[in-house]
């Protein structure tokens, strides 16, 4: 049997800054990727997580429901360059490593876990090594599943650790509530409730049969999946190099608000352009995936006449993707790929892209990651006062 550890920073960005700023522990932050009044909330700290707030929430709610929040600017940067750093400590344990997104990741330790003393030490010293490193934390769940090990982090957090074996199932699994299950969204929570599925230990009494009549086919295979406890075993490597650079995010609340749309695209942008920048590559093809709530998903791509990586081309091709394609119903999730890389080995000025703002982008990049938003906050108000 499969031994899957899943391993998820705990709320990772705002863990970042109060390691830099130990005086933020304790209190409620978010981080955002802007302070004007469309910013988003990349991460909330638990902090101010019990006030409701939560990620992809609109900045401006998120103040309503905190008066005293502390709101800071990301450092994407910053936050890329730590996260190339917690993926080398998991590669220490194994070569076989699916990096889902920037703070979290899937590991297939089965061959290797003897020799760090089996699956529970390697999440042990994961969890050590990278809290000693970062002076933060992370929590880790151990299956013989994606869903299952998936299921045990979420269990966990913060700053846990557990592992879901197949005689857990009636404890850990069945017995929960139907909206702790991964990818079970507040109105599918609704319609589940419906048919009387309150816990996951409800789908026992719909055969297939059943799920398809009462359900659309792409939602009844997933309830299949979660009736039977069943998930993907196969961890998907990365490719070196890479075909592909994305971001995603799955919102709390389905929305039909296209300038939230937009902002979210501007929060996905700054993420997939910042690692571009950071991995030498420029992109030729920009895709954007919609995800509705009835689980229907859709994905629009165009390729570029010359090679971008800077974040504004990036969301404004992404927001003219998102305008050509979008739908008259609730979306649930968004993501941003960029495609068709070309290394920046290449000769470039082949496209005629302007060496100076690839150079100033690169700056900007730099002097984030050392010095923080502030800093370039700062630079803004000295050029603006010069102009």
């Amino acid at each position: 049997m499969r031994k899957i550890l899943h391993v998820d920073m705990d709320a990772f960005f705002a863990s970042v800054e109060i390691s830099k700023n130990p005086s933020l522990k304790g209190k409620p932050i978010v981080v955002t990727n802007s302070m004007s009044e469309r910013g988003v909330v990349s991460t909330a700290s638990y902090e101010a997580r019990k006030y409701g707030i939560h990620s992809a929430m609109p900045l401006k709610k998120a103040k309503r429901l905190c008066k005293n929040l502390i709101v800071i600017r990301g450092n994407f940067s910053l936050y890329n360059e730590i996260s190339h750093k917690i993926m080398e400590i998991l590669s220490g344990f194994t070569d076989k490593i699916e990096v889902r997104s920037i703070d979290e990741a899937y590991l297939d330790v089965t061959e290797t876990e003897e020799i760090f003393g089996g699956a529970v030490s390697i999440g042990r010293k994961i969890k050590s090594a990278i809290k000693e490193k970062f002076s933060i934390t992370c929590s880790v769940g151990i299956s013989y599943n994606k869903l299952l090990a998936k299921l045990a982090t979420e269990l966990s957090k913060p700053d846990g650790l557990l592992e879901i074996k197949k005689d857990d199932l009636e404890k850990y699994y069945y017995s929960l509530p139907i909206e702790k299950i991964p990818g079970i969204g507040p109105k599918s929570v609704r319609i589940l409730k419906n048919f009387g599925v309150e816990k996951v230990s409800d789908l026992r009494k719909f055969t297939y049969e059943d799920l398809v009549r009462n359900f659309k086919p792409a939602f009844s295979k997933f309830l299949l999946m979660i009736k039977e406890a069943k998930g993907d075993e196969e961890i998907n490597f990365r490719e070196s190099p890479p075909k592909s650079i994305s971001s995603r995010v799955t919102l709390e609340e389905d929305t039909t608000d296209i300038k939230f749309m937009e902002s979210i695209l501007s929060l996905l942008s700054e993420e997939v352009g910042n690692r571009l920048r950071k991995e030498n590559f420029s992109t030729k093809t920009i895709k954007i995936t919609i995800r509705y709530n009835d689980f229907k998903t859709i994905t629009h791509q165009r390729k570029l006449p010359i090679p971008i990586n800077s974040d504004s081309d990036i969301l404004k091709e992404s927001i003219s993707l998102l305008r050509e394609r979008i739908e008259k119903k609730p979306v649930r999730l968004l993501g941003v790929t960029a495609s068709s890389l070309m290394n920046e080995s290449f000769d470039t000025s082949l496209f005629s892209k302007d060496e100076t703002d690839d150079k100033f982008l690169r700056t900007i990049d730099k002097i984030k990651e050392k010095f923080g938003e502030r800093k370039i906050l700062l630079l803004k108000s000295i050029f603006k006062k010069q102009e």
